[in-house]
């Protein structure tokens, strides 16, 4: 079959970032014999800057994937117009790639966000006779309620409606849907159209490619943390997080010699650097943004891993929870829901929706007494409990190629 991948934030083979779930999803699609065409964009959401339009196809068609990149107007900040703009320009092309296709597409599979780049694509294939799955990575318009102030919100909902729109009728056209948890996946059946089913994709890992990486060399970390027991929160240092709970949770274990390592960057940084230094905070290390490989050896060496999402950021199982899972670490969540209970069942972490810091601190104080130190444990492959292979990158694409050809039928 032909089939067509609509995405423009994840990095294709050839980028400067390491491939996720699209090229995953590419990879499988194209392994179980299928025709790939991934239409992206030629601006890097990550990075804030344009791709390598020579590189990334050639990369591409290496691994047997067609790629179209799309010219994209650039835009420099996660809310600002201008990216309202440059997704609204996006889905015009998107559309347009499509209905123009030489060979047209059997199935489309647009992601969500942007709204209106998978209305845009759906509306499309179906034009063209092709089946379509939605694949819902985020609710938008829902989590930027957030990041509205209080007396702005009624205007801010006037503003975001035409999103809101093209994403009920995005839920509501499509075919399938695909979600990268639960909640996601729950939010998607409510508005789905009678008879189109559902299924929870998780982001996942690559398990293998943890593995290799977790063998690199430590990064840098000062010398206080050295001997230490370590907290790993890593990710982007967002405003999602609630960076209250981690300073309170340093604090409870300032007596205990536990650190917590912050690997990552972002708009947050700040503001936790002062309340650090307010704090008087000797157990807090912000160690900026780590390569992945550096990330993984982290992680390998680390005692639990920190998940401290606000509940108004509707994240229901973010990315970096699989990476813990990799490398075996108790997860210290504030998620409820599909995450919390999959810890409970396998006895694999802490959930505290309250953001309990002195609870928390004594489930640490508790694990810590009976977890072996860095060097009386095996590596993270040897030790983790076979439930996780479930989160493997690889298996999760391999059952995305499952559902297409199921959709066919």
């Amino acid at each position: 079959m032909n089939i067509t991948l609509v995405n423009p934030f994840d990095p294709p083979p050839g980028d400067e970032i390491r491939p996720g779930r699209y090229a995953a999803f590419a990879a499988a699609l194209a392994d179980a014999g299928h025709a790939v065409t991934w239409l992206s964009s030629d601006f890097s959401h990550t990075l804030k800057r344009s791709r390598d339009i020579q590189k990334i196809p050639a990369a591409c068609k290496a691994a047997g994937i067609d790629i179209d990149l799309a010219p994209t107007a650039p835009y420099h900040s996660n809310v600002c117009l201008a990216r309202l703009r440059s997704h609204r320009q996006l889905a015009r092309a998107v559309a347009h790639k499509i209905a123009a296709a030489q060979t047209p597409p059997d199935v489309v599979v647009a992601s969500a966000p942007p709204p209106n780049v998978a209305a845009a694509a759906i509306d499309a294939a179906h034009a063209r006779g092709a089946r379509a799955i939605l694949d819902v990575q985020d609710l938008w318009p829902e989590t930027f309620a957030r990041v509205l102030p209080a007396p702005l919100r009624w205007l801010g909902k006037l503003a975001l409606r035409p999103m809101a729109t093209a994403m009920r009728h995005a839920e509501s056209a499509a075919d399938a849907g695909i979600a990268v948890a639960e909640g996601y996946r729950q939010h998607y059946a409510a508005r789905a159209k009678p008879g189109a089913t559902s299924h929870v994709l998780h982001l996942g890992a690559d398990l293998a490619e943890f593995d290799s990486a977790a063998a690199s060399d430590l990064p840098g970390v000062p010398d206080a943390a050295k001997g230490a027991r370590w907290i790993l929160c890593g990710g982007m240092v967002g405003t999602a997080l609630h960076w209250q709970f981690l300073l309170d949770l340093a604090d409870q274990l300032a007596d205990a010699d536990v650190h917590i390592l912050v690997a990552g960057t972002g708009p947050a940084e700040t503001y936790l650097r002062d309340q650090i230094a307010a704090r008087k905070l000797g157990n807090v290390h912000l160690l900026g943004f780590q390569p992945y490989p550096a990330f993984c050896a982290l992680a390998a060496r680390a005692d639990f891993g920190l998940n401290h999402y606000r509940a108004d950021s509707f994240v229901y199982f973010p990315n970096r929870v699989f990476d813990y899972f990799a490398a075996d670490l108790p997860v210290i969540n504030t998620v409820g829901g599909e995450l919390a209970d999959l810890l409970a069942a396998r006895d694999a972490g802490f959930t505290t929706t309250s953001f309990d810091a002195e609870a928390t601190a004594g489930y640490v104080k508790r694990m810590l007494a009976a977890r072996p130190p860095t060097d009386d444990r095996p590596a993270p492959s040897a030790r983790r409990g076979d439930w996780v292979a479930a989160f493997d990158r690889p298996a999760i694409a391999r059952r995305l190629v499952e559902i297409v050809e199921e959709e066919q039928i």
